[in-house]
């Protein structure tokens, strides 16, 4: 396949709520014991952070884009069809 370079794309990061909200089991002591979610995916209190991303991959002179969360009807409508914020920021990413 070649060289390849992941571009992580950041769309949305939710407010610390999110996390204890979404998944009401991953109490800050069961996020205590997981320590490869520091810091990337929990917090100093060991709260869990939540956020949107996308990436994009080029390979071969080609730009992929992997945006697995838009276009996507969802129960709650904060959420529902995000637009393609990482459609966007795809287009920026350096070669």
């Amino acid at each position: 396949m070649g060289d390849v370079t992941v571009h992580r794309i950041d769309e949305v990061l939710l407010p610390p709520v999110t996390g204890p909200w979404l998944l009401p089991g991953a109490t800050p002591d069961v996020v205590n014991q997981q320590d490869w979610l520091g810091p990337h995916f929990a917090d100093d209190e060991d709260v869990l952070r939540i956020d949107g991303r996308s990436f994009a991959f080029t390979v071969g002179g080609l730009r992929i884009l992997v945006d697995t969360g838009n276009g996507k009807e969802r129960a709650n409508p904060a959420w529902h069809d995000q637009g393609g914020g990482g459609r966007a920021a795809a287009a920026s990413v350096n070669r």
